[in-house]
Parts: C-alpha cells; structure tokens; sequence
C-alpha cells in the first residue's frame, strides 16, 4: 500500500514538471511514437540472411536457430542469443517441416518426357477401343518395417521441402495400387517381392477390376522388377501396359495376364 502511494507521489511530480516546461503537450501519452530499440539486422543485413539461407552452413549441414545466432553474431561481432535466431528465422517467413522423401535417382526431365509419352499412350488405347472405359493406375512396391526419421528442417512459406534418402531395411512388403484421378486404392502385403507372387497380385488386381474388353487399364510401373505370365490354352487374354517410371533411365514394355474365363 505504501509503495503504490510512493509511485503516485513519484508520477505526479513528474507529470508537474513536465507540465511546468512543455504546458499541457507534456502530459500528452508519447508512447505510440516511440520508435523502440534499432532492429539487431538493418533491412540490407536481413536481405543478405536470406540470401545466406538459401545455401548450407559452412559445415555443410541445415540451418537452424543455433547456427543463424551465430552467423548474426558473427556479422554483428558480438554475442547473440539463440533466441534471436529463431526470430529472424519466423520474421523471414521459415517453419519447421518434416521434408517430403524423393528418390536419390530420380530425373526430373525423363519424368516430363514419360508424362507426355503416357498421355498419348492412353489416347491411342481410347481411339482404337471407343467404347472402352480406359483407366491411368499406379503401382509400386514399398519395404514396411524399420524406418530412417527424418527430421523437420527450417523452410519458406509455402514450399515443400526434399529430403534425397536411399531406404535400406526389409520386413513386409507392400504391393499398392493408385488411381490418381479418384484417389481409390487396392493393395496387398505379402512377405517378398518375386516373379510368382506379383503375377498373383496383377491377376487379383485385373480381376478386381473388371479388366476386359470394355475395360482397359494402363499400369504404371517401373521395371525392376517386372513379371510376365504365359496364356494357357483356353483361357481369356487381357492386356495391362506397364510404363517405366523414370527413376536412372526411361524404358516402355508390356506384360501380359491371362485369367481363366
């Protein structure tokens, strides 16, 4: 109580002086004009931080709000706290994200050449069956069991970013079909990946399907590991087109399936 009425008797004699040298201006509330402290980067220093961001560290590893610290207190030559690197790092428009996994071989170009080359395989099988429903699937293999973390790393706004990694652990395997333009799936897991086992799966997937002569279905795949079936006397013949995906090089090839009538 005391020390509350020794603040108002501290406040209302310098509200008096103020009063006494400037009139009724100086008891006027000046805090929305102050300008505050001088930012700890100018607008040029914050341009050449971004600019640095965009690059590794010097020890060739990923920014982080540790190490921006140290760059400004290098810059600034003095200490600088942790916390601020952070700031810098959320004021430049960077978020921790968990980077999205692409393949280490993957070629952007031969990607874009077997995209236009699917396009127009899926055309030409739609002129020459009219009446035929034509369909665009994917499919590919993936190892389940033990799996490398990845780690969420400093990034802009609005962009994904890619982490390059090259799996390397076997339990299950998981035999997985996509069909992009609805985002319907089929799969199976099985314990290997062999000749035998994923002519089953594409039967059991074709005959899933209703693959036949009013349907058509274009499979995209890549040819690791790709499997063909011989056609028994008597037995109904469908076609599946499997397409490479381009991962070290750009390859086009057919299997065929038979399935019993």
């Amino acid at each position: 109580m005391l020390q509350s009425r020794v603040t108002a008797v501290i406040l209302s004699i310098a509200n008096l002086r103020r009063y006494n040298q400037l009139g009724a201006k100086g008891l006027k509330d000046k805090r929305h004009q102050h300008p505050g402290c001088q930012p700890l980067l100018s607008l040029v220093e914050q341009a050449q931080l971004l600019q640095t961001l965009q690059t590794r560290t010097a020890d060739g590893g990923l920014w982080n709000s540790r190490k921006v610290g140290e760059w400004i207190g290098n810059l600034q030559e003095r200490p600088v706290r942790v916390q601020r690197g952070w700031d810098y790092l959320r004021s430049l428009e960077f978020r921790l994200r968990i980077p999205r996994p692409e393949q280490d071989l993957t070629d952007l170009e031969t990607q874009e050449a077997w995209k236009k080359k699917l396009g127009q395989r899926a055309k030409k099988i739609q002129h020459q069956h009219p009446l035929a429903a034509v369909e665009v699937w994917a499919m590919d293999e993936h190892r389940l069991g033990l799996k490398p973390i990845i780690r969420r790393v400093w990034t802009r706004y609005g962009e994904q970013p890619i982490a390059k990694v090259n799996w390397r652990y076997q339990w299950l395997w998981l035999y997985g079909f996509v069909y992009p333009s609805t985002g319907e799936t089929y799969f199976w897991i099985l314990p290997k990946v062999n000749i035998e086992l994923f002519n089953k799966v594409l039967a059991d997937f074709a005959k899933e399907f209703g693959v036949g002569k009013d349907k058509h279905i274009i499979l995209t795949k890549d040819l690791r590991r790709l499997a063909y079936q011989q056609t028994s006397s008597g037995s109904r013949r469908f076609t599946l087109g499997i397409y490479a995906l381009p991962f070290s090089q750009a390859a086009t090839s057919r299997a065929s399936v038979a399935f019993d009538k």
